[in-house]
């Protein structure tokens, strides 16, 4: 399969059965990396009221540095996982020490691009659902263009557009797919941190954090699957691409 990956464009059963499959070699690794995220928010769970809610108002300070903390926090944490998934397609192991290592040098560039990227795809959606769902299948590979490739800003948007233009449908279907997905997930989460938050709502902010780890708990695996199928689909489409582009460069050497 890592051959296959590496050569032919892969079916949408086979993209997701290589991400499960690494889902299960990896889970350590993985749960280990999103322990270590919601550590971090630890020391600002004073700013989350008893409705779960982040206290803007009343904590200004301590609310803005715990939105910054977090979205850094998770943006090295998806560099990381697309670091070491890419090292697993290879063949090749990762510590989560070799990720920080590579991942802390592109973070903050990854987080610029991302961002801009998310203005682009949200103006989309703001249009219409057809043309958010379009813009977002065009840049769906932007942010591992960033991760990966060493591609910021528009560059990584213009690497993305390359490599869906010639197989938008097959990009299109997995695009959709997964977004049913996170959408349902999300909805499930949501409800049920709704749940189990008032029913632990008589322990205050501390009862929320406990609903948020329980449901971390729970809907890890399907969460992290859907961001590893994303992966995995861009480094097959990627791998390929570049491997038939290198080949039409060397047939166009030979005949001059």
């Amino acid at each position: 399969m890592l051959e296959k990956l590496q050569t032919q464009i892969l079916s949408i059963k086979e993209i997701f059965s290589f991400s499960a499959k690494f889902v299960h070699k990896m889970l350590p690794r993985l749960i280990t990396l999103a322990i270590i995220i919601e550590i971090i928010s630890l020391p600002f769970l004073s700013v989350i009221d008893e409705a779960g809610a982040v206290e803007y108002a009343s904590k200004p300070f301590m609310a803005t540095t715990f939105a910054i903390i977090t979205i850094l926090a998770t943006a090295i944490g998806l560099v990381m996982l697309f670091k070491i998934e890419e090292a697993f397609v290879n063949n090749k192991h990762m510590s989560l020490v070799e990720a920080f290592s590579q991942s802390k040098k592109i973070f903050i560039p990854f987080i610029l691009t991302a961002i801009l990227c998310d203005i682009i795809i949200s103006l989309g959606f703001s249009l219409f659902l057809i043309p958010g769902i379009i813009i977002f299948t065009f840049l769906v590979f932007a942010y591992h263009a960033a991760a990966l490739r060493g591609k910021y800003f528009l560059d990584a948007m213009k690497y993305s557009i390359n490599l869906v233009k010639d197989r938008f449908l097959h990009t299109l279907i997995m695009v959709l797919i997964l977004l049913t997905a996170s959408t349902v997930l999300t909805i499930a989460v949501i409800m049920f941190d709704a749940l189990l938050g008032y029913v632990l709502s008589i322990f205050g902010s501390v009862g929320y954090f406990l609903s948020a780890i329980i449901s971390f708990l729970l809907f890890f695996i399907p969460g992290i699957y859907i961001f590893i199928a994303y992966t995995v689909f861009f480094l097959n489409i990627d791998y390929v691409f570049n491997r038939t582009h290198s080949k039409t460069k060397t047939k166009t050497k030979v005949k001059a």
